[in-house]
């Protein structure tokens, strides 16, 4: 059985918060075949860029603990 290969985000919204800004990232995913590839260094680097464009001062990243995305 072929093991899937995915990378990405589950979601992200800005948000105001006592008059300041803020990126909120629900999920940063990078599959554990694809690890040490720079795939979540490159998605990272993004949202700090829309974060920046979009006046926020703050990014926020919710993250699962355990790595999976079965709750």
């Amino acid at each position: 059985m072929e093991v899937p290969q995915f990378w990405g985000l589950r979601g992200f919204h800005t948000c105001i918060q006592q008059c300041r800004r803020f990126l909120y990232v629900d999920d940063l995913i990078v599959s554990e075949t694809l690890r040490s590839q720079k795939y979540g260094q490159r998605i990272f680097e993004w949202l700090i860029e829309y974060a920046k464009l979009h006046h926020c001062k703050q990014l926020h990243l919710e993250a699962l603990l355990n790595g999976s995305m079965n709750p």
